[in-house]
């Protein structure tokens, strides 16, 4: 009983750690090149903002907090491929909230799809979002809790 005590007591230490190492960042911009033949160039740019009540856009759930407000919700989230803006409409990332800046921000290329994921908030308000980007335009988000991303997720698509 009192070496699963101490265990806990050393996982909970390093969790805590671990938060208090992570930097904080209001914004970043990730830029690099696709592994297509033609080595694509591309630009991603998500910047947060503190909470404000007055939101353009009615959110009924949060991502990225357990039941409460986040402290910081995405206030910008735009990419560009090729020279070309993929529009990505303020719905699409309004309710994304904490986001994991710059450490949660990535873009892989799967076959002829680009995702763009952020990773956001922390343990039971975690969360990973997932944007597919097909022909130049955004088709859909998943969004799944962080900490069982097994779970059905939550779909937007777009047109």
């Amino acid at each position: 009983m009192s070496s699963a005590l101490v265990t806990l007591f050393v996982v909970l230490l390093g969790i805590i750690g671990r938060a208090e190492d992570r930097p904080h960042y209001d914004a970043c911009e990730l830029t690099g090149r696709l592994r297509d033949t033609a080595q694509t160039s591309f630009v991603v740019r998500i910047q947060s903002s503190p909470f404000a009540t007055n939101t353009t856009v009615a959110i009924s759930r949060w991502w990225g907090r357990d039941g409460s407000n986040p402290e910081r919700v995405t206030a910008r989230l735009s990419l560009c491929v090729g020279g070309r803006e993929v529009g990505i409409p303020l719905r699409a990332f309004a309710d994304l909230g904490e986001p994991n800046i710059p450490d949660g921000i990535s873009l892989t290329q799967q076959a002829d799809d680009l995702l763009l994921y952020v990773r956001g908030g922390d343990a039971g308000g975690s969360y990973i979002a997932k944007f597919t980007v097909h022909g130049g335009k955004l088709t859909r988000r998943e969004v799944v809790p962080g900490e069982f991303p097994e779970f059905k997720p939550q779909i937007m698509r777009f047109d």
